[in-house]
């Protein structure tokens, strides 16, 4: 995948600094999906690279997203997750049904405050999908740092609407070297699935050695 990645930032002729973070982000989504806490560390210095290229393709509202909570949140995850350590990891929880709506709810509130503050002063065409991406990334961030299950499931959904965004791009706007994005996007929605799938795993498993000590303790 690296290799696909910088072939493709010399074919398109791509800045360095807008291919390093997702470089980076091949190792931050890795360690993710394997639940491990460090790689919360790298991922908040990998927004401070993520806002300098936003900065640079005029996308002002993902930079103060990067920048405002993506990277704080990613440092406070690691700190939360530290505290309530499981293995490299951290506890997980499940979400009940009235959380679950409530998530769906603020993601669209968030989304329409989003749409409503940058849809005229974006450079991108796209506002909608991105505020869409946005706000889902920002619910699932805030559940991932407190250790539900939920947040990497919501953020797949997160995913395909930067997909969507990056294929337009593409298809309707000729904005080919938007390919790389494409990639590395993709790439990052394989491995959110992934997580879903580990991240069961390890909660279920938690949950069974949880029983156990219970039940020795009866």
């Amino acid at each position: 995948m690296m290799v696909i990645l910088v072939a493709l930032t010399i074919v398109f002729k791509q800045s360095v600094i807008k291919i390093i973070p997702c470089i980076v982000s091949l190792f931050v989504y890795m360690l993710d999906s394997e639940l491990n806490r460090f790689g919360k560390l790298l991922g908040a210095f990998n927004c401070f690279i993520y806002a300098i290229g936003y900065f640079i393709d005029g996308l002002y509202g993902s930079v103060i997203s990067a920048l405002a909570y993506s990277a704080p949140l990613q440092i406070v995850t690691f700190i939360l997750w530290t505290k309530n350590k499981d293995g490299k990891g951290t506890k997980l929880h499940i979400l009940n049904n009235f959380f679950r709506v409530l998530c769906i709810v603020a993601s669209l509130v968030v989304a329409a405050v989003y749409i409503l503050i940058f849809k005229n002063v974006e450079s991108s065409s796209y506002t909608i999908l991105q505020g869409l991406s946005t706000a889902i990334g920002l619910v699932s961030t805030i559940l991932v740092i407190f250790g539900y299950v939920e947040g990497v499931y919501i953020n797949c959904l997160s995913f395909i609407f930067i997909l969507i965004q990056y294929c337009l791009y593409i298809f309707v706007d000729g904005e080919i070297a938007q390919i790389t994005y494409i990639v590395i996007n993709l790439y990052s929605f394989i491995y959110t699935i992934i997580s879903c799938v580990n991240w069961t795993k390890i909660y279920k498993e938690q949950q069974r050695r949880l029983s156990l000590q219970t039940s020795s303790k009866e």
